[in-house]
């Protein structure tokens, strides 16, 4: 199991050459701020009515605090880097407070592939195909633990039609919800509220915010919880 005190510790180089590669890494936190440090120029977050808080490695700056109000948010453009239309990989570390909301919502207008919070805390991802005439949602099987920090993510494996939702590094519930889908994944994103003003608005804090066009497996998933320290080998792959 990751806990947030494994983000202090500096995985040996052995194990980082075979990292997967991003197409979007926003460490959301002082140094970098809302920056995408993937290599891939998706372009930077446009962050409002947030703030830098503390991060799940003790960083006085290593997150993004979100207070639980329509006009607290981070956008992410997407002129196509953030696109996966086949497989994708969603990871991140939350610290749930309270409110229900979105973690990494394609299409703030609508509904797009995303990973949410619901109001009892449990981890919500929803599969949304790219017509948006089918969508698929399941929760975790246990919930969030609130007031400290969490690494969760959502993936699905284009091939074999296994959608699954991760909770500290462990698969905690996956269905299979069929193969070949086109993920709804064109537009832009929002962390924290949509722009619909639909009253669920995340409270808590958000870092190191990872986007993958392929389904990790659980050995990948382990492998890149670790610190910000390690983020420049990623950009050696390229």
């Amino acid at each position: 199991m990751i806990t947030a005190n494994h983000t202090n510790d500096v995985c040996p180089l052995e194990t980082l050459v075979n990292m997967p590669v991003p197409i979007a890494l926003y460490p959301l936190n002082g140094k970098y701020t809302t920056w995408d440090i993937s290599g891939r120029s998706s372009p930077n977050g446009l962050a409002r009515g947030v703030r830098l808080a503390p991060g799940p490695d003790g960083h006085p700056q290593g997150s993004y605090q979100f207070s639980g109000k329509s006009s607290s948010f981070i956008e992410f453009p997407n002129t196509g880097a953030l696109t996966a239309k086949e497989s994708i990989t969603l990871l991140a570390w939350v610290y749930v407070k309270s409110r229900s909301g979105p973690i990494f919502n394609y299409n703030p207008l609508g509904w797009g592939v995303s990973l949410w919070v619901n109001s009892k805390h449990y981890l919500s991802a929803k599969f949304v195909e790219d017509d948006e005439g089918c969508t698929t949602c399941f929760i975790s099987a246990l919930p969030l633990k609130a007031n400290a920090w969490n690494y969760v993510g959502m993936s699905y494996d284009h091939n074999s039609g296994v959608a699954k939702l991760w909770v500290d590094g462990r698969v905690s519930s996956q269905r299979n919800i069929g193969t070949k889908i086109s993920l709804s994944t064109s537009k832009s994103v929002r962390m924290g509220a949509r722009a619909t003003n639909d009253g669920n608005y995340f409270n808590g804090r958000i870092s190191r915010m990872q986007v993958y066009d392929r389904a990790l497996t659980q050995r990948e998933v382990e492998a890149v919880s670790g610190p910000i320290e390690g983020e420049h080998l990623f950009l050696s792959s390229f």
